[in-house]
C-alpha cells in the first residue's frame, strides 16, 4: 500500500499537532507519506486530501470521565471529546473513527464503552474500527485511503462488477464487500433487499439507490 502511494509524489497527510512526534506520525513518515502538521484541523485527526476521507483516532479510555465515575450503569462520556467527535463528522463527508483500546486486547470495560459509543452514532453513518496500537491505526487509515484515491475506486469497482455478473453471491459475501466500501451494515442490507442482487447495487442509478432509503450523499 505504502509503496503506491509513494510511487510517484509522496501522497500528503495532514495530521493534526497533537499527533505530531506521535508513533504514528512516526510510521506514516516511514511509509514515505509527506505530513504536514496543522494547528486548525481537531486534535487527533488525520486527513487524507487526495482521497477526501479523515480520521479521529478515539482513546477509548480517554472517553470515560474518571474511574471514579465509571459505575454499572451507563457510561458517562466526556463531554468536551464528544463535542469533538460530532464536529468531526459535521466537517467531513467520508470519516472514521478509530477506537484505540488496550494493546492487549479490549476488556469489559472498553467493550462497554465501544458498544456505547455505536449506540450514540448509530444515526450517524461513521464507521467505528477497533484498533490496538499505532500500526494497526496506520495500517487501517492507508488501506481505506488507498481504496478510496479515485483510480483504485473505479478499479475495485470495476472488478466487484465482474464478480458480480460472474458469480452468484451468497447475501453474507455481498454485504461483507459492500462493507469495505464504508457502508454500514444495515445500508447494505438495504441495497441488497432494494436492487434485488449485489449486481444489481452495483449498476444501479443514483435515483435507484435513493429509492432505497439512502440519503442523496451516501447514494453518490
Amino acid at each position: 500500500i505504502s509503496r503506491r502511494m509513494a510511487s510517484s509524489a509522496p501522497w500528503p497527510v495532514i495530521v493534526n499537532a497533537s499527533l505530531s512526534g506521535s508513533q504514528v506520525a512516526e510510521l506514516l513518515q516511514r511509509r514515505g507519506l509527506r505530513l504536514r502538521v496543522s494547528e486548525s484541523t481537531l486534535s487527533h485527526t488525520c486527513i487524507y486530501p487526495q482521497s477526501s476521507v479523515a480520521f479521529m483516532i478515539v482513546p477509548l479510555n480517554e472517553l470515560w470521565l474518571s474511574t471514579s465515575e465509571k459505575s454499572l450503569g451507563r457510561p458517562n462520556f466526556d463531554p468536551g471529546l464528544m463535542q469533538r467527535i460530532d464536529k468531526f463528522l459535521y466537517l467531513h463527508r467520508q470519516r472514521y473513527l478509530l477506537a484505540s483500546g488496550s494493546p492487549r486486547g479490549l476488556g469489559n470495560v472498553e467493550k462497554s464503552i465501544l458498544v456505547e459509543l455505536q449506540a450514540r452514532l448509530i444515526d450517524s453513518n461513521v464507521n467505528i474500527i477497533p484498533v490496538h496500537n499505532a500500526c494497526q491505526c496506520v495500517e487501517s487509515m492507508l488501506t481505506i485511503a488507498t481504496a478510496a484515491y479515485k483510480p483504485n475506486s473505479d478499479l475495485i469497482l470495476s472488478r466487484f462488477e465482474t464478480m458480480a455478473l460472474r458469480d452468484a453471491w451468497s447475501e453474507e459475501k455481498a454485504i461483507q464487500a459492500l462493507l469495505q466500501t464504508g457502508l454500514s451494515e444495515h445500508d447494505c442490507f438495504v441495497l441488497l433487499q432494494g436492487c434485488s442482487s449485489f449486481a444489481g447495487v452495483l449498476t444501479a442509478d443514483d435515483k435507484r439507490l435513493l429509492d432505497c432509503s439512502l440519503d442523496r450523499e451516501t447514494a453518490r
